[in-house]
């Protein structure tokens, strides 16, 4: 069986010593079972926001495992005008360059973004091939988080066109896959009908990750180098820091830290910052706050093994009223970032509580399974206080950490639930539903 997985976002075993996040590891299950798989993705690598070509090109992984790189120049801001005429034109590239392939027997199709989707149900639609769109976030939604609430209204408007998109691609797709049952229900929104057997929650499964004592002793050293001191409290980041991150709040809490005279807790905080994010760490001059910047799967893997706690620190999202209609087309708010994100799979598989201002999903884990502590949004307090108690009852803590990687391995674990992906999309191959037909909304 032949299929293509489309997608804008992850990281490629072709930019280095990465780690393979949702479709590479769905690829690889896949390559495994002996289909051809090809995935589609930009020539700009978001994370590191750098170019893999100058042009389109193909990059052949295996002799089953090919990747079709799109060129269109790069963005520096994760929300601007930059981004939307990056992502028009990967839709347009991908529509050129399909036109000359061999057609596959299903499509995955990653949301974000709505211009690839859409483009992929175009492409798919005028062949009769089967096609999942697979839920990982909410556009264009997201962009009205960026919006001042009396502005939502008009934020609407202008992004009618993308609702749009989403109402016709959705309402067209054989079958609508999601990492949360809060993400499948927005796509079945826009796809203006009941879920059945074609749809399907499958989490952000993430692999177990391990290293020799060798590597655990050359990470440890770069960690101490970078300013990591072994021994004291440590509270690990890894992930984009942008406008849904709750920067002042980890600020505020170290500020207040320091203040108190005690030195021993430090919050390290990995990955991408966007330039307004990072301009207020590094200003807030607080030695007890770290920025290694990027790091790999190694040095991840042994931070989380000298961390005492995760930390997960989302803002909510902006209160709006029910859904603003425009025309026949929604645009829905979920409230609070109510998915289970990668970042806090990443501290069950390493045995660490999960300190969150999720809300959602993610907060119902942590409290059913009691993996970690919640606060809300903005309580410097209530922080302050999960991590007193943490400090202050050490065997409590390891005992959160146990039941997390308990729960990972029951739910979240790669191992268990690619495979369970792979098998319901070779059910939607060879029992196509065909193309549906857009559902009226009334």
């Amino acid at each position: 069986m032949r299929l293509w997985i489309v997608f804008s976002g992850e990281l490629l075993s072709i930019d280095g010593p990465v780690r393979p996040w949702r479709h590479g590891l769905l690829a690889q299950e896949l390559c495994a079972r002996g289909h051809q798989v090809t995935r589609w993705a930009p020539t700009f690598v978001h994370a590191l926001k750098t170019q893999r070509a100058e042009r389109d090109t193909t990059r052949q992984i295996s002799d089953r495992y090919a990747v079709e790189l799109l060129y269109a120049p790069g963005y520096h801001r994760h929300i601007g005008l930059a981004r939307l005429r990056f992502n028009h034109r990967i839709a347009r590239a991908f529509s050129r360059r399909a036109l000359g392939m061999e057609s596959p027997d299903l499509i995955l199709s990653g949301m974000p973004t709505p211009e690839l989707c859409a483009a992929v149900a175009r492409f798919a639609g005028a062949r009769g091939i089967p096609f999942v769109i697979d839920v990982r976030d909410l556009w264009p939604d997201i962009y009205l988080e960026a919006v001042p609430a009396w502005l939502r209204p008009l934020g609407g408007v202008v992004l009618w066109p993308y609702a749009r998109m989403n109402q016709s691609s959705f309402s067209q797709a054989t079958g609508i896959t999601a990492i949360s049952a809060s993400y499948l229900h927005w796509g079945l929104e826009y796809a203006g009908r009941d879920p059945d057997w074609s749809d399907r929650v499958f989490y952000m499964g993430y692999p177990r990750l391990s290293v020799s004592p060798a590597e655990h002793t050359a990470a440890v050293a770069r960690w101490v180098a970078r300013g990591v001191r072994p021994g004291h409290f440590i509270c690990c980041f890894f992930g984009s820091m942008n406008h849904q991150f709750d920067c002042e709040t980890i600020l505020s809490a170290a500020r207040r830290i320091l203040q108190s005279t005690d030195d021993r807790v430090q919050f390290v905080l990995c990955g991408h910052a966007e330039p307004a994010v990072e301009a207020a760490i590094r200003a807030a001059g607080l030695p007890n706050v770290l920025m290694p910047g990027w790091v790999d799967a190694e040095d991840i893997t042994v931070l989380m093994h000298m961390a005492q706690a995760g930390l997960a620190p989302y803002r909510s999202s902006p209160k709006i009223s029910g859904t603003l209609h425009l025309g026949h087309y929604p645009i829905t708010r979920i409230g609070g970032k109510a998915t289970i994100s990668n970042k806090c799979l990443e501290y069950l598989s390493g045995g660490l509580p999960v300190l969150t201002s999720l809300m959602g999903e993610f907060e119902q884990v942590v409290k059913e399974y009691d993996c970690g502590l919640t606060y809300a949004d903005g309580d410097v307090n209530g922080l302050l206080e999960a991590l007193d108690m943490l400090r202050r009852n050490p065997e409590r803590a390891r005992t959160m950490g146990r039941n997390g990687s308990e729960v990972f391995a029951s739910r979240f674990s790669a191992a268990r639930i690619y495979p369970e992906m792979a098998n319901h999309l070779e059910e939607l191959a060879a029992r196509p539903v065909g193309r549906r037909e857009a559902a009226g909304r009334g």
